[in-house]
């Protein structure tokens, strides 16, 4: 058969790095647990079927093998023996992952668990069970505070999927996380302001809590603030029955940024 082209040679993966990064994986504590442990297996075992490939293997996984999962389980169980209040055992567990999972979240390792698979986008299974606890939420929201969160496209896709449920719209209204992420903002604005106007139409005396709930996720930075200011103007001109009442909002809006900084004006739009 014809031998390779360099091109090809080029593009071909190099079996002594993928066996090399297979031994590093399988050789980390707990290694037999780690995600796609039987590909890393068969990577380390491609270059050579021997029996000397397998028991290098077994070694590996099994000197390295620390069962902290086992350990953290038995740990439950006996803080479940000891006290007479479950709730009271899982609040310090779940206190401790939740600082973990803030503390090592690494967008670089998060990030492809989005990845397309066969073209489709991929969103784990364990993603709705998760955001379906409020302390897990909340660990999302912290983390959307902060610059590496900010920069995760895994995090964002997160922040969207609860947004789109209404159980987690008054949560994310009172949490500074939503606006810092513009799809979530607009799409909470967008809900603010179709409550505001059905309101308006049935009583205007009930708008001023839904006024105040703009207020404040509008208010959040001045990015946040000059947008909403935009689309009050362009809706004084497309919603000329409500010109008045927009004008108002807006005004409350300026209030209210004025209240958290003294470096706020009157926009002219």
């Amino acid at each position: 058969s014809p031998a390779p082209t360099s091109d090809a040679v080029e593009t071909m993966p190099c079996a002594s790095s993928l066996t090399d990064r297979a031994r590093q994986i399988l050789g980390s504590e707990d290694g037999l647990l780690v995600p796609g442990v039987g590909e890393r297996i068969r990577e380390f075992c491609a270059e050579c079927l021997g029996i000397e490939k397998v028991n290098e293997v077994v070694e590996l996984l099994t000197a390295n093998f620390r069962g902290y999962h086992w350990l953290s389980h038995l740990a439950s169980r006996w803080l479940a023996t000891i006290s007479s209040r479950i709730s009271m055992v899982e609040d310090p567990i779940r206190s401790i992952l939740r600082q973990r999972m803030i503390h090592e979240f690494s967008p670089q390792r998060a990030d492809p668990l989005l990845m397309p698979r066969n073209g489709t986008p991929h969103i784990p299974a364990w993603l709705d069970p998760f955001i379906q606890e409020a302390e897990w939420r909340g660990v999302v929201y912290e983390l959307a505070k902060q610059h590496r969160g900010q920069a995760s496209s895994f995090l964002s896709a997160v922040l969207l999927q609860i947004s789109e449920a209404e159980n987690y719209k008054d949560e994310l209204l009172s949490n500074t996380s939503s606006t810092s992420n513009f799809i979530v903002f607009c799409r909470t604005l967008r809900s603010e302001l179709t409550r505001f106007f059905a309101l308006l139409n049935a009583d205007e005396s009930l708008v001023a809590p839904t006024v105040a709930d703009i207020c404040k996720i509008c208010s959040f930075s001045e990015y946040t603030y000059v947008y909403a200011q935009a689309v009050f103007h362009h809706l004084m001109h497309i919603r000329p029955r409500e010109r008045h009442q927009m004008q108002k909002l807006s005004q409350a809006l300026t209030d209210a940024a004025a209240d958290r900084s003294g470096h706020i004006s009157q926009l002219d739009l």
